[in-house]
């Protein structure tokens, strides 16, 4: 069992201790500043995450969140939120690359206190990045109204006690544009609402639930089968998951269909065609849909392959 999956188990256990044992709920009511309302509120996503961390656990490896990245960039506003891109009833998903996200307050910059504490936050930070905010995993579950709950948790250095920097429920046929203002306009304890970056969490979720349920994706079951972290659960009285879910990128074809017009081109080289995303037309149905064509070789198979400079995401393993 490879260790980064052992991690993700691990890290899943950690949080249901800490959440079980009632120090997750102190410490974010420890700060004397909150109102009631406040306090309400973290005690309710306290029970929601407790049963959310019983669900199902993921790992999205670095290639496939390579690709998320990529697609939440330009993300169509307008795409409709289709529920059967929820792999399961609730679930940790967690991030073999983690996500960037922009460093915006409510109600402008965020103070010298708060700026001080996201210097602090985990990840794969560089020297000239230290200070940016960066998402290592997501918690989803489906509530019975049959909206998606999801949040996402600021981990610092040092501190095992995850902070939530984003609860929202997402509704079935809600645009991402509608999922955007909405998230603005309730504000429930973010602290990152630029609605023009296109790094915002909004478009992260839209654009990882729906390319995790198309074809391009694979859900690999490995079973939690290592001895070491079999006697860690026994020893701490926790039982581990059947299984973690590893999402990854299929194998592209071997032979694609070419395009009619290229074998009218003596083409010279092959080279990397960018992902992006396409308002497919179906003429059976006469409507439109939104479709992310993954990214690919295209040219002669005995032309050598050109670089761009630009780096592009490719969808293979």
């Amino acid at each position: 069992m490879r260790s980064e999956y052992i991690m993700a188990v691990e890290k899943k256990l950690a949080w249901r201790r800490l959440f079980d044992s009632g120090e997750v709920l102190r410490d974010w009511k420890a700060n004397k500043t909150l109102d009631s309302e406040h306090r309400l509120w973290f005690e309710e996503m306290d029970d929601e995450v407790k049963n959310i961390l019983h669900g199902d656990v993921y790992y999205v490896n670095p290639k496939f969140c390579s690709m998320v990245n990529h697609a939440r960039l330009d993300l169509p506003m307008s795409m409709k939120f289709d529920p059967s891109w929820i792999p399961s009833e609730a679930g940790v998903v967690f991030f073999g690359e983690w996500f960037k996200i922009p460093k915006v307050g409510i109600s402008g910059p965020l103070s010298a206190e708060e700026d001080k504490e996201l210097t602090e936050i985990g990840g794969p930070v560089t020297e000239t990045e230290a200070e940016t905010p960066w998402i290592g995993s997501l918690l989803f579950g489906r509530a019975s109204d049959g909206s998606i709950e999801l949040i996402m948790f600021l981990e610092k250095r040092g501190d095992p006690i995850p902070y939530p920097v984003f609860h929202e429920y997402l509704t079935p046929g809600m645009t991402c544009r509608e999922f955007l203002n909405h998230s603005i306009k309730e504000g429930d304890g973010d602290i990152y609402v630029d609605s023009e970056d296109p790094k915002h969490p909004v478009r992260l979720v839209f654009a990882l639930f729906y390319l995790m349920s198309q074809k391009l994706a694979m859900n690999v079951r490995e079973p939690v089968a290592d001895r070491a972290l079999i006697r860690r659960a026994e020893k701490a009285g926790q039982e581990l998951p059947d299984d973690i879910k590893i999402i990854t990128l299929r194998r592209l074809e071997a032979a694609r269909k070419e395009d009619p017009k290229s074998s009218e081109v003596n083409w010279r080289w092959q080279w990397e065609v960018r992902g992006h995303w396409r308002n497919q037309y179906h003429p059976s149905t006469g409507e439109h849909e939104t479709i992310f064509i993954e990214a690919y070789i295209k040219g002669p198979e005995d032309k050598p392959l050109k670089h761009c400079s630009s780096r592009l995401f490719l969808a293979a393993r």
